[in-house]
């Protein structure tokens, strides 16, 4: 039992896993998200050497020429078709450019 002036000590609660491994889970988390995002452009002819108004958009299927954050009408069509590339999707005209995806 606690003396009449001792006061209860409170601890922040603390985290069993060492900072390395804490380290090595973060970065395995963003080789994931990364390596998800070129595994799709893979999926896509040529899609890798994607260009917008001359230059290379590595994020094909995105707003942001990098990738990530909202698609664009092709990135919907794409996920549309299941994340494949499809004789459907390879037809159609996803930005309303008058070409063809597959172009």
């Amino acid at each position: 039992e606690k003396s009449q002036g001792e006061s209860r000590k409170l601890h922040a609660p603390t985290s069993s896993m060492a900072p390395s491994t804490l380290s090595a889970c973060i970065c395995a988390s963003i080789f994931g998200l990364a390596r998800g995002w070129w595994n799709f452009a893979a999926e896509i002819p040529n899609g890798g050497l994607v260009e917008r108004n001359g230059v290379a958009w590595p994020g094909v299927g995105h707003l942001a020429s990098a990738g990530g954050g909202p698609r664009n009408p092709f990135g919907e069509a794409f996920a549309r078709a299941g994340y494949q590339w499809t004789v459907e999707l390879c037809e159609e005209d996803s930005d309303g450019d008058g070409q063809s995806n597959g172009l």
